[in-house]
């Protein structure tokens, strides 16, 4: 990207995983709803007070990727990479999280890291052609375009041409932080390291 002075922008699908559906080859999955939430749904949808328990509450079938499902992650990466390859986009197959589409004679890469994009062509209309489709299909996306970019927690900056610089200064200065009540040490073994309690019963003999 760097190299060939191309178009860049990140993009993010806002609470993507509920954008996919449970298939229904997989195992039903249900959700019991605790009273407040369950007189909450009831305020506003009468015919659900037959569906309640003696106890408040009510049982749900889950039929979207909710987050903390173990299936979510696995429903979304299929859906969304479904979407792309209807747009033309073609797994890389070294690594199906990398897909290329040909678009008006460019190539345009984009890294998928769950629902954060990082896009890139030398062509900048495809990234516009890229947002278009994503908030037609999902109601919207962030953007972010320039010579700095957040991308899964790192800094891409591509300030100087030809050379992109990778930094995380976020969890550096987090790392940091962390050791202001450290105390100097000569060794980080503690003192007991190699004390031998003699009257311990033997583990083995």
């Amino acid at each position: 990207s760097a190299k060939c002075g191309n178009a860049r922008m990140t993009t993010d699908v806002p609470s993507a995983y509920p954008n996919a559906h449970m298939r229904e080859d997989m195992p039903m999955v249900y959700m019991r709803l605790d009273p407040a939430v369950t007189r909450l749904i009831v305020s506003h949808h009468q015919n659900w007070r037959r569906h309640v328990l003696d106890d408040g509450s009510c049982v749900v079938k889950i039929e979207r990727a909710l987050y903390g499902l173990i299936e979510s992650a696995k429903l979304w990466y299929e859906e969304f990479t479904g979407f792309l390859k209807n747009l033309g986009f073609v797994p890389n197959p070294y690594d199906p999280c990398v897909l290329n589409l040909k678009y008006k004679g460019e190539r345009c890469t984009l890294v998928l890291y769950v629902d954060d994009c990082f896009v890139d062509c030398h062509n900048p209309e495809a990234l516009d052609y890229v947002e278009e489709k994503i908030t037609e299909k999902y109601g919207g996306c962030t953007r972010t375009d320039g010579d700095v970019l957040p991308f899964v927690g790192m800094l891409f900056d591509f300030t100087q041409p030809g050379v992109v610089r990778v930094d995380m200064p976020k969890y550096i200065e987090d790392a940091i932080s962390g050791l202001e009540s450290a105390t100097p040490a000569e060794t980080p073994a503690a003192l007991d390291l190699f004390a031998v309690d003699e009257s311990a019963e033997l583990l083995a003999t």
